[in-house]
């Protein structure tokens, strides 16, 4: 059954007073877009716009005439309001642009755009250079200085803690701009969503926000699906107006067969070189000498004198310093004043005031003398702690057999605020993974809200970062999305076309397939993740694998290892040659002054499938070993003495070990198969672990589930011996894993 809008109104705000404009609307044509593309490099949104018709054939939209609205023109606020199901939904709220005047049909076309606008054109205070701070510190820091801030703001805690910030900035500096460096350098997602309160939620999305473990969003079904609170004894509760309290009923964001249209592609985005680049720099730890002055500069008796000087470091390289760590002058030890240019002569620096204003690349002086004497300032020194930028480091990432069919296609990113590529290599890899063959996509799906209230409720509902499944059985597609871009138009009638921009999500509920592994004896078998980022140093882990072994020895299962530091590896041994069982399992964590090494008591029978898992923390305690579902003995073999050790560094391993030393070179190969390697970063419980091994779901915790493919891709993996080209996936973080040697893929 077709449905509508009840009612509809524009608002103007013009000198803090709202405007009812509706009226005077011309109802054929209100649209608006915002959001950003759906590109694989696509982190901070664009301008939103919306754009309508007025009536002004009495002149009242005009601007400085006779009869016009008194303040009306650009920068009035105007905020769309859409109501549903007796709901109220601020569904645009932006700032008059343009005005676009049509003499002969008394019509004035209005644009309007939203903060976005005002953030990328209006200079932010100079915030002060700052240290060991997240992205969503600097982005509270820039929306604190702005004048006009957004309605609401949803800023996920960063994932990355950057040593400093706000040290490139200049008076012309504009907020969008800082955005854009939090959001390559994190990475995430900035952008604002037309939230149902105000029409206005300014958001920061981690690093992490968008993961494997993500469910779909929902939207509230109508008041009437929903229930009314009761009482005990079936009555209904009612509010304090006497209305009843009503349960509301919430539905998935999945579109079945109901699109109007959809905008597949091929080949719009073919990634096959992709280059980061992170930015080393360090800071002092003591105040130093960062500027001098060159040569004595005269100022006359009762007369002042100003100027500026670069900041330079002990080598003569030009610097920027931490503003809020720089020193007041202090006379003798900053600035002297002489009469004679040497430096001899009537010392009159008590008859001096020495004004420094200090910023990013240098500090500006007002000096004054107020002695009756001409003099010379013969010194003067600007004293704190510099930061000290090095050359930047990059990382490429290319693949051959992409660049040699398709032609070379580059991207870079410049990550201004990390100082090393752990989390740049880590996304490249993954970007290039994806984008580096030409893929049938879907870019664009386009709705009529009227068609039914699940439909009109979406259409209200939806925006920017939510998650969605749609299922169109003409073009076979069934996965999920994440909503990049929302349009709509509302012309005559109430007719309402939606459109959502769209970027495909891949996770094991849809769109990645679980592939088993088998690694060969006397090999170099692995796959290869690198330094995950989730998985350094984490205060506790739950390790987690099926395992197939078909023989024994010292053999690994997964490991992240960093030779003479640090280490954490879960094996299947034979211990025999020590007095214990010939097929069991083993852990070994490494610590400053020896390391830990457990094993179980129970062995592990060959050629068939068994569950693992072993919980340990960073304490000296043994972990917990865990085989089929049951808490298995553990016997130590060492203690551990001291710190657990960083393996910040590794190359996270699964069926062998890769540390730096000729004992960890890729030479003990797990024989046999493995599926489902997971790492938790937290400890288990027992009762956790039996779910698990009854097929149930645990996710609390989860930070690495490997090893995937594409679903799509399944006749290409299924039974072939793995290359350096043929890439797994980490399910949680879309992290990629090169294949080591010839490890063979099955499915499942």
């Amino acid at each position: 059954m077709a449905t509508y809008l009840q009612d509809y109104f524009l608002y103007a705000y013009i000198s803090g007073s709202q405007i009812d404009i509706t009226n005077d609307a011309i109802q054929d044509d209100i649209s608006a877009e915002w959001g950003m593309d759906n590109k694989a490099l696509s982190f901070l949104a664009d301008t939103g716009t919306l754009t309508f018709k007025l009536n002004n054939i009495s002149g009242k939209y005009s601007t400085n005439i006779v009869g016009s609205l008194a303040g009306w023109g650009k920068g009035v606020v105007i905020d769309l309001v859409l109501i549903f199901d007796n709901e109220t939904y601020h569904r645009f709220r932006g700032y008059v642009d343009s005005l676009d005047f049509d003499d002969e049909n008394y019509t004035v076309s209005v644009g309007v755009v939203d903060w976005l606008d005002y953030s990328a054109k209006h200079p932010i205070a100079m915030p002060t250079v700052d240290t060991n701070q997240s992205a969503d510190n600097g982005l509270n820091t820039i929306i604190s200085e702005m004048p006009i801030k957004p309605q609401s703001t949803y800023f996920e805690a960063g994932i990355s803690n950057f040593s400093i910030i706000f040290d490139s900035n200049d008076p012309k500096t504009v907020a969008y701009t800082e955005f854009s460096k939090f959001c390559n350098s994190e990475p995430g997602r900035i952008y604002l969503q037309k939230n149902k309160d105000n029409g206005e939620k300014l958001c920061f999305e981690n690093r992490n926000h968008r993961n494997g473990l993500n469910t779909l969003d929902q939207v509230t079904k109508l008041k009437s699906d929903s229930p009314s609170l009761l009482n005990s004894t079936g009555g209904k509760i009612l509010n304090s107006t006497g209305g009843n309290i009503l349960i509301r009923q919430y539905q998935d964001l999945y579109f079945n067969n109901d699109m109007n249209d959809i905008n597949p592609t091929y080949g719009a985005e073919v990634i096959n070189s992709i280059k980061v680049t992170a930015n080393p720099k360090t800071f002092d730890s003591a105040s130093t000498v960062l500027y001098s002055l060159s040569e004595p500069s005269q100022i006359g008796s009762m007369q002042s004198i100003d100027f500026s000087g670069n900041y330079t470091d002990s080598s003569g390289k030009s610097c920027n310093v931490l503003t809020d760590q720089m020193l007041q002058p202090v006379m003798t030890t900053d600035y002297l004043g002489n009469t004679f240019k040497s430096g001899s002569g009537i010392d009159v620096s008590a008859s001096m005031i020495v004004s420094a204003s200090y910023g990013n690349s240098q500090v500006s002086y007002i000096i004054t003398n107020n002695s009756p004497y001409k003099c010379w300032v013969t010194k003067l020194t600007a004293r704190g702690k510099g930061i000290h930028a090095f050359n930047p480091t990059t990382a490429l990432r290319e693949s051959q057999t992409s660049i040699n069919k398709y032609g070379y296609q580059s991207a870079t990113l410049n990550q201004i605020y990390q100082t090393d590529l752990v989390v740049g290599r880590q996304l490249v890899a993954s970007i290039l993974e994806s984008e580096k063959k030409p893929k049938s996509e879907i870019d664009e799906a386009i709705f009529l809200a009227n068609t039914d209230d699940f439909l009109m409720l979406s259409f209200l509902n939806c925006d920017i970062g939510n998650l969605i499944r749609i299922k169109d059985d003409k073009y076979g597609i069934d996965s999920y999305f994440y909503i990049t871009k929302i349009k709509f138009n509302i012309s005559t009638g109430g007719i309402i076309m939606f459109t959502l921009g769209l970027r495909r999500a891949f996770n094991l509920l849809l769109g990645l397939s679980l592939a088993t592994c088998t690694f060969h004896a006397g090999s170099t078998d692995a796959i290869r993740y690198g330094n995950l980022p989730q998985l350094i140093d984490l205060s506790a882990y739950s390790l987690s694998a099926w395992i197939y072994p078909t023989a024994t020895g010292l053999e690994t299962i997964m490991s992240g290892w960093v030779s003479g530091t640090g280490g954490l590896s879960l094996k299947f041994v034979d211990a025999t040659s020590i007095g214990h069982g010939d097929r069991v399992i083993n852990i070994v964590y490494v610590h400053s002054g020896g390391g830990g090494n457990w094993i179980s008591t129970s062995n592990v029978s060959l050629n068939n499938w068994h569950y693992v898992v072993i919980t340990v923390d960073t304490t000296l305690n043994a972990p917990k070993i865990y085989i089929d579902g049951v808490l298995d003995t553990t016997i130590t073999l060492n203690t551990p003495v001291g710190d657990v050790g960083s393996i910040d560094g590794m190359d996270w391993t699964v069926g062998n070990i890769h540390g730096q030393a000729s004992d960890t070179a890729l030479n003990k190969p797990f024989i046999g198969s493995i599926k489902d390697p997971r790492v938790y970063s937290r400890i288990l419980t027992k009762d956790e672990v039996t779910s698990l091994y009854n097929g149930g779901s645990v996710t609390d915790g989860l930070v690495f589930q490997g090893d995937c493919i594409r679903t799509d891709d399944i006749p290409i993996y299924n039974g072939i011996t793995l290359t350096p080209e043929t890439k797994l996936i980490d399910n949680i973080f879309g992290s990629v894993a090169s294949p080591n040697n010839n490890p063979t893929c099955s499915i499942p």
